[in-house]
C-alpha cells in the first residue's frame, strides 16, 4: 500500500465515524464537538533530538489520549498523520473545553526520552456545533482543524468564534450547569438503586413519548459501550 493510499484510507475512516457521530447527534438533536491535536514545531524537535525520538513522543501522545478521553469519544487520525481528532458526541461547548484542558493538564511534565527531557509541544483546537441538519463530517473537520493554521497564535487551546459564542451563552445560564454537577456528584456518590429513585420522580412526569426517547438514547449508549468495565 502506498504512502497516498494509507492517507486516503485514514481520511476516508476519520470521516466515516464523524458521520456516524453527527447522524446520531443529529437524530437526538444534541451538539457535537471536534478536538483537532496537533503537536506543534515537530520539524524543529526533529532537529534537536532525532526522527526516532520524536516518533516516540508522537506515539506517547496517542497514548494518553486515548487513555484519558471518555468511552463515548472517538479518537482517529486526520489524513495529515500529524493531527489527531477527538469526536465528542452529545457534548456541548462548555464540555468540549473542559476535556480539552483535561488532556492538556496530562503533558505539563516534562516527558524524558533517553537524555532528554522533552516539553511536549502540543495544541489543541476545540470546535463545537449545535445546528447540525446541514453541517457535514467535512466541514466539521475543517472547522476544527483550521484553528491550528491561524498565524500568530500561540495559545495551547483554541476555541472556534461558535465555541466561543456558545460558553458565552452557556455562562449565562449557570443553573442548567448546577443541575448536571448535582447530578453527576449524586450519580458518585451514591448506589445505582438510589441514583435511580432520585430520578424517578422527573421520569415519571415525562410524557411517554419523551420517555421513549430516553429509552433510545439509552439502547444507543448500551450498543456503543457494551461493558462498563472497558471503560475504566
Amino acid at each position: 500500500m502506498t504512502v497516498a493510499t494509507k492517507t486516503k484510507s485514514q481520511q476516508s475512516h476519520s470521516q466515516q465515524a464523524i458521520r456516524q457521530a453527527l447522524s446520531l447527534c443529529r437524530r437526538h438533536q444534541q451538539p457535537i464537538s471536534l478536538l483537532a491535536i496537533e503537536m506543534s514545531e515537530v520539524a524543529a524537535l526533529a532537529a534537536e533530538i532525532g526522527h526516532e525520538r520524536t516518533q516516540t513522543v508522537t506515539q506517547h501522545i496517542g497514548r494518553v489520549l486515548n487513555t484519558h478521553k471518555r468511552c463515548e469519544d472517538i479518537l482517529v487520525r486526520y489524513s495529515t498523520g500529524s493531527i489527531m481528532l477527538a469526536v465528542l458526541p452529545a457534548t456541548p461547548a462548555t464540555g468540549a473545553n473542559a476535556l480539552a484542558e483535561r488532556l492538556m493538564s496530562q503533558f505539563e511534565k516534562p516527558l524524558q526520552v533517553d537524555e532528554f527531557q522533552i516539553e511536549v509541544p502540543l495544541r489543541v483546537g476545540v470546535h463545537t456545533s449545535v445546528d447540525n441538519k446541514h453541517i457535514t463530517a467535512n466541514r466539521l473537520i475543517n472547522d476544527a482543524v483550521k484553528l491550528l493554521r491561524q498565524p500568530g497564535m500561540h495559545n495551547h487551546i483554541l476555541l472556534s468564534p461558535q465555541t466561543q459564542t456558545l460558553l458565552a451563552r452557556e455562562a449565562g445560564h449557570p443553573g442548567e450547569h448546577n443541575i448536571v454537577e448535582e447530578l453527576l456528584q449524586q450519580q458518585q456518590g451514591s448506589s445505582t438503586a438510589a441514583f435511580i429513585d432520585t430520578l424517578m420522580p422527573a421520569l415519571s412526569a415525562m410524557e411517554e413519548q419523551d420517555r421513549m426517547i430516553l429509552v433510545d438514547r439509552l439502547l444507543e449508549l448500551s450498543t456503543r459501550n457494551p461493558s462498563r468495565l472497558a471503560c475504566q
